[in-house]
């Protein structure tokens, strides 16, 4: 290396500092994203293994034909077994523990995950309401209608969260440098 001129020496130093410091920030950057990307697939893998229990506990064609079942039977044995509907959770552990992140998940998944959960806890409140002594009191047209809407809706909501399974499983499989990778080609490249 040369001898270096007076003035050179600081520029040369300062130079050394800027590099160093942007190699600093960029290693930050890359640390960062991929914290957040574990972060994102960690969310889809835990919401996709929380509806999966769920539609798994549901056990969808037996249970849809046990409700369809007892809505034909007679009022007496109904209502004997709408007592026996015990309490249902009122809280779902990964679901809320995330909800406020739902939005890494992008816009489709968000929606569709916050779909199930409006509809498993709705079904929640339906069938807690379904022993109680007004519903219980209530006359059998009323019972038949809320069980086919029951099962009905669980039938069509099983195939829609089925698909959100998947794509919430490939999510959390897809690798994190892949995920910046279509984040650059949708946000950066879009025409």
């Amino acid at each position: 290396m040369p001898a270096m001129t007076p003035l050179a020496a600081p520029l040369y130093a300062a130079a050394v500092a800027v590099v160093g410091a942007a190699l600093s920030v960029a290693g930050k950057i890359v640390f960062d994203l991929w914290q957040r990307s574990k972060e994102h697939r960690g969310i889809a893998a835990g919401l996709a293994g929380e509806i999966r229990a769920y539609l798994d506990l549901l056990n969808l064609p037996s249970t849809a034909k046990a409700y369809r079942d007892m809505a034909g039977t007679s009022r007496a044995a109904r209502i004997e077994w709408l007592r026996t509907l015990g309490p249902f959770p009122s809280t779902h552990p990964v679901f809320d523990k995330v909800a406020d992140k739902l939005g890494y998940l992008g816009v489709e998944d968000a929606y569709a995950v916050s779909r199930i959960y409006n509809v498993v806890t709705g079904f929640r409140l339906i069938l807690a309401n379904m022993s109680s002594p007004g519903f219980v009191a209530a006359g059998d047209p009323l019972h038949a209608a809320a069980i086919d809407f029951v099962v009905t809706t669980m039938e069509r909501e099983a195939r829609c969260a089925d698909h959100l399974i998947e794509r919430l499983r490939l999510r959390a499989e897809r690798s994190p440098w892949r995920m910046w990778a279509d984040w650059f080609d949708r946000v950066i490249m879009a025409p």
